[in-house]
Order: structure tokens, then sequence, then C-alpha cells
């Protein structure tokens, strides 16, 4: 019998940690159930009730549901996409920056940094719409959480 363990380990065909390919399933996962399953009403409904809405804040009685949606859709808009290029563009950047960030920090520090990301860039889109006359908004995707990975990464990606 031969002796295996001189064999040189072989590297995986994709390096990326386990949390960011979950994140990148479930929006996948999502975009395509509401592609196949919804129709207009339906995928109406839902970004109503998940996307994050800042009108909301202002005007919630004039909402489904109130203000209390204002609870849950700074996270949920992060994994309700426009269409199929504004998924792809999103994943791609979620692996690219992702992953560094989930080797260095691990599934909790990912979900961490992702969940707040979505979270500041409702806070700031609410933020600007204020300053705005007659603007009104909808937030979809998941280019805030993919932006504090950036942003993470950033922070160490250069060090030896």
């Amino acid at each position: 019998m031969a002796d295996t363990s001189q064999e040189p380990q072989r590297e995986p065909i994709f390096n990326v940690p386990g949390i960011v390919m979950i994140l990148i399933g479930l929006m996948w996962a999502i975009h395509i159930a509401a592609d196949i399953a919804l129709d207009e009403y339906g995928l109406g409904n839902l970004r109503i009730w998940f996307a994050f809405i800042p009108d909301r804040i202002a005007n919630g009685a004039q909402w489904p549901g109130g203000a209390l949606p204002l609870l849950w859709t700074g996270f949920t808009h992060a994994f309700l996409h426009v269409d199929y290029m504004h998924l792809l563009v999103n994943t791609a950047w979620l692996m690219v920056f992702g992953t560094p960030v989930g080797r260095r920090y691990g599934a909790a520090g990912v979900l961490v940094v992702f969940l707040l990301g979505a979270l500041a860039g409702a806070i700031v889109q609410a933020v600007a719409l204020m300053f705005s006359v007659n603007q009104f908004a909808i937030l979809l995707g998941a280019s805030g959480g993919v932006s504090a990975l950036t942003g993470a990464a950033m922070r160490f990606i250069f060090d030896p």
C-alpha cells in the first residue's frame, strides 16, 4: 500500500468560505423563486414587505403594516434584487470581498459586517431622501453589505 501522506494537497476549485456561498445561494434562491412563483402583484407585495422603503418613516400609516416592517427591512432588502444583472454583480463582489473577510474573521464576522452594512446603507438612503424634495425610493440589493465587506477587506488586504 502506497504512503499517500507525502502527496501534495490539492487546492479546491473554489476557495470561497462557506458563509459567503450560503449568502450567495440564499440571494439566488430568493430571486429565482420569486421570478418563478410570483406575478407582478406578488412581486410588489414581496417588495412592500421586505424591501426598505424610507417613506414608511414619515408616512407609515399609508403602507401595509405601517412602520413595523422597518424592524426587518433594513436587513432583508439585501436579499432582494431588481433583476439578474443586479444580482450577478452583487454576488460577484460579495464573493471577491467576502472571501478575505471570511478567511480572517470567520462566518460570524462576515455576517455581522454584511448585515450592519446593509442596515447602514438603508439609514444613509433614508437620510439622503430627507434632503430631497418629492423623492420616493425603494431600496433593494446587497450593495450596502457588500460595500461594508469591501471596506473591511481593504483594512487588511495589502498587509503582509
